[in-house]
């Protein structure tokens, strides 16, 4: 029996028991036809159908940043390091499909990476994390259902069990963007806000976008009002990585 296709929640049925929006992943099945097929096995084997998102790759697309990113240098004399075409490729990655997301008129996606990692138990995990955001912030932005660089961070938790329940993470964090939830409504601030490629993708948005984040040296200097998504995390995390090795 094929997997079923997850219906998206809309704010008339918030009542009702909460549904996984529709998946989409993003992929680079022309260069990395393996890794494209253990993903697509792996989400049939947890029940999920995702539709997939072509990005572009590394090793092809010919792109890197002309910005220089100032944060993560061993030495604060060094040369800044300029973000190359892996980190690129994916922030424009999610960058489109954002944009997707905007022209389609969905509510919400669940955006994947093919490296997700999914327990048996998600499904049941991930509907109850999206019953708290839902109860606690019908007007949430984000939802993160894998996360990483959470660990050493302040957080404070604001709904459901503290295993399992909704946290805040102020400063950079969230990190990490293999498994969240990002509604439509959120991409009027993340295209007017996301002017320019400087740092990875999930270190630039709470420094340029999140309600709780804080600025980093590279952050266009827009006003407080416009970096006003709203964030939150699951914690323990519910999906994991095959392929990248960061603390959660």
């Amino acid at each position: 029996m094929p997997p079923l296709r997850l219906s998206a929640w809309h704010p008339r049925r918030q009542h009702d028991t909460p549904m996984i929006p529709r998946a989409v992943c993003l992929v680079t099945p022309v260069e990395e036809p393996m890794r494209f097929a253990r993903a697509r096995a792996h989400f049939a084997a947890v029940g999920l159908a995702p539709d997939y998102f072509h990005g572009l790759h590394k090793s092809q697309s010919g792109l890197d940043s002309s910005h220089l990113y100032m944060v993560d240098r061993p030495d604060p004399s060094a040369e800044p390091y300029r973000m190359g075409s892996h980190a690129t490729h994916i922030w424009l990655g999610h960058y489109f499909l954002w944009q997707a997301l905007k022209l389609c008129g969905d509510f919400s996606w669940l955006v994947l990476e093919c490296d997700a990692k999914f327990p048996p138990d998600w499904r049941q995990r991930a509907e109850a994390a999206l019953g708290f955001a839902q109860h606690h912030d019908p007007d949430f932005d984000l939802l993160y259902f894998g996360s990483c660089c959470c660990t050493d961070h302040p957080r404070t938790h604001v709904a459901g069990p503290v295993d399992g329940g909704l946290w805040v993470i102020p400063g950079p964090s969230p990190q990490c963007l293999h498994a969240y939830i990002v509604r439509a409504k959120a991409v009027v601030t993340l295209e007017r806000t996301l002017r320019r490629v400087w740092a990875p993708i999930d270190i630039q948005q709470p420094s340029e976008c999140f309600e709780h984040g804080t600025v980093l040296p590279r952050s266009l200097p827009f006003d407080a009002p416009s970096r006003r998504l709203k964030a939150y995390v699951v914690l323990p995390r519910i999906v994991d990585q095959w392929d990248t090795e960061l603390p959660p």
